[in-house]
């Protein structure tokens, strides 16, 4: 007899997403401290990552989609999730190991609202490509 009755799947999913979606602000607060003012001397490594990230992992993505037979349900996600800018847990990972969350903090910020210019464009060119 299962300790909790189960219940509609709905309101199961409705509080998995609070839980989720509360986990990623306490994480955004948590390394919230490292985002500061854009500073110049950061500037090359963030081209560096954004030009990994963004353009570089996208071409593999879609070349390792386009040569194997993975369905366009999963393609499209995996070449999202490679061209989508650095998470918020990377600077927790930073903090961790002690590495420069300052630079972290602004690589993430600083990718994250390029993001919102580039990743539409690159959602548009991936629907003319696969469809």
């Amino acid at each position: 007899k299962p300790f909790v009755k189960p219940s509609d799947p709905i309101l199961e999913l409705t509080i998995v997403n609070f839980i989720f979606e509360l986990g990623i602000i306490m994480t955004i607060m948590t390394i919230g401290f490292s985002f500061s003012k854009p500073d110049v001397k950061f500037l090359e490594p963030i081209l560096r990552v954004g030009i990994t990230r963004f353009l570089i992992s996208g071409i593999l993505a879609t070349l390792i989609v386009m040569s194997t037979s993975i369905p366009d349900l999963f393609a499209l996600p995996l070449i999202v999730q490679m061209i989508s800018p650095p998470a918020v847990y990377n600077g927790l990972y930073a903090e961790k190991f002690n590495l420069d969350t300052e630079l972290t903090g602004q690589v993430i910020l600083t990718l994250t609202l390029v993001a919102l210019i580039l990743l539409p464009l690159e959602l548009f060119i991936l629907q003319i490509v696969f469809l």
